[in-house]
């Protein structure tokens, strides 16, 4: 039960906070990484989607979108809020932009800082994510890609 209470925390977030301006559309999708015997009785890794997740579970966030409009869409933002249950995983998301402070400024994360205890800071690491972002300047008509990134639950 605790588990399936967990996954509605992390579908929620990533299917409703885009920016849709024009006819652009947004598929989101989670899903799980699972590390089981294969037939050769070696470990194989199988990706599938994420109806039960327990902490240690790797997850994938993918969005696709697309301009089915006849002009250009400009200004599209995919924004999504790490839940509080899942860690950012780190690794190369092209494009992104990253949140260290629940959305109230974005950059590379090379170029955030976090506070410390004593009043200073410190560079942010991957650990310290909470939002990732991706802006698009235009999209033109029949335009489509998709974007992800990595995540553990925790």
């Amino acid at each position: 039960m605790r588990t399936s209470l967990a996954l509605l925390a992390l579908v929620a977030p990533a299917a409703a906070l885009a920016q849709t301006p024009g006819a652009v559309q947004l598929v989101s999708s989670i899903k799980v990484e699972h590390v089981r015997k294969g037939p050769d009785g070696k470990p194989q890794r199988v990706v599938e989607e994420a109806k039960k997740v327990v902490p240690g579970d790797g997850l994938i966030f993918s969005f696709a979108y697309r301009n089915a409009g006849a002009k250009p869409a400009t200004g599209f933002v995919i924004t999504d809020p790490l839940p509080a249950n899942v860690a950012f995983a780190g690794g190369e998301t092209p494009g992104a932009l990253y949140s260290v402070d629940r959305g109230k400024s974005w950059g590379p994360l090379a170029s955030l800082r976090v506070p410390t205890a004593n009043g200073g800071s410190r560079a942010a690491t991957s650990a310290d994510v909470n939002g990732i972002r991706w802006a698009f300047p235009a999209i033109p008509p029949g335009g489509s890609g998709q974007v992800s990134f990595r995540g553990l639950v925790k």
